[in-house]
């Protein structure tokens, strides 16, 4: 996508937190006609269909190396998209959106283990303030049970964690379209196959209505999108700061879960559990990266007035 810049490629990010956050709504919403499986398959599938007509002259020039990585890739999206709709089967969306921020803590120290250095001093004090707000909001005091649901959602924000940090290590230079066609080639066959061995005795097709099939084409089209935006938008953005970027999730999923389906974050532990990491999430924010948004809102304040400064050129191979 080569109108993402190096100058705008966090605003991209942010454009994903945005529809990322949506997408828990959509999908919990979608629960209601289709098994979790049938969902995966259609949102896979109807992405395929999508990036074969908008790419297929890019599409013809993938090399080996390409489909053997972007498939590597793609099994951790598989497996945090099946834990995220396991996770929405049963616990709120709001707390599913939450903990998936934990992301924010893993990648740091995923990323610090695959450049083999240290974790830093400040990702380390932002996993010991995570992990309170964790227990909180995942073990119910009353029993000291843990919700399934909530471990769901733990496990997605491991997979997505690895598969944002594997797709920076090894695919920043692939053509994000090829990339993201290869992504959906492996979740449709993984999906297709989950559906027929564990959805064919449940509902289907048949029970959706206008709503559902609107809300299923635009899931579809997040999706699709999404997975464009950050294949190229990684080039530029480091993924430590992208999960950052990413914590706007939470906080579009909990403001359209209450005007949307009604849900809200409910519980004093719950509340107290989301501040702590949202709090975790302030702790990983280098300062360094607040001058940098002062920096460009005054670069675009200047641009504004006339002040242009040169772009760097995107770059990228199809191997």
């Amino acid at each position: 996508m080569s109108f993402i810049k190096e100058n705008n490629a966090a605003g991209y990010i942010l454009l994903n937190a945005l529809m990322w956050g949506s997408s828990y709504i959509w999908s919990k919403l979608l629960i209601g006609y289709l098994p979790f499986y049938t969902i995966l398959f259609l949102y896979s599938f109807g992405g395929l269909l999508f990036l074969t007509v908008l790419f297929f002259g890019r599409l013809r020039k993938m090399n080996k190396k390409t489909v053997l990585t972007s498939m590597g890739i793609s099994l951790f999206s598989v497996l945090s998209n099946i834990s995220c709709m396991m996770a929405l089967g049963s616990t709120s969306s709001s707390n599913t959106a939450f903990i998936v921020q934990m992301s924010v803590v893993l990648t740091p120290m995923i990323m610090a283990f695959a450049q083999r250095k240290l974790p830093s001093l400040r990702s380390v004090i932002s996993a010991l303030t995570a992990v309170p707000g964790l227990l909180l909001l995942t073990v119910d005091f009353s029993s000291f049970r843990l919700d399934p649901g909530d471990l769901f959602a733990l496990a997605n924000a491991l997979f997505f964690s690895l598969y944002l940090a594997s797709q920076k290590l090894f695919a920043s230079k692939t053509d994000p379209a090829q990339f993201s066609f290869i992504q959906h080639v492996t979740s449709t066959v993984i999906f297709l196959g989950m559906a027929v061995i564990f959805d064919r005795n449940q509902t289907g097709l048949a029970n959706m209505d206008a709503t559902a099939y609107f809300v299923l084409v635009l899931s579809i089209l997040i999706s699709v999108t999404t997975i464009l935006i950050q294949s190229s938008a990684l080039k530029f953005v480091k993924p430590e700061r992208a999960t950052v970027i990413y914590t706007l999730e939470p906080v579009t999923t909990t403001v359209l879960a209450y005007f949307v389906i009604g849900e809200g974050v409910g519980g004093i532990s719950a509340i107290a559990g989301c501040m702590l990491i949202i709090a975790a999430v302030v702790i990983t924010v280098p300062f360094r990266s607040m001058g940098k948004m002062r920096g460009l809102r005054q670069s675009i304040a200047g641009r504004s007035k006339g002040q242009h400064s040169p772009l760097k050129k995107e770059q990228y191979t199809t191997g």
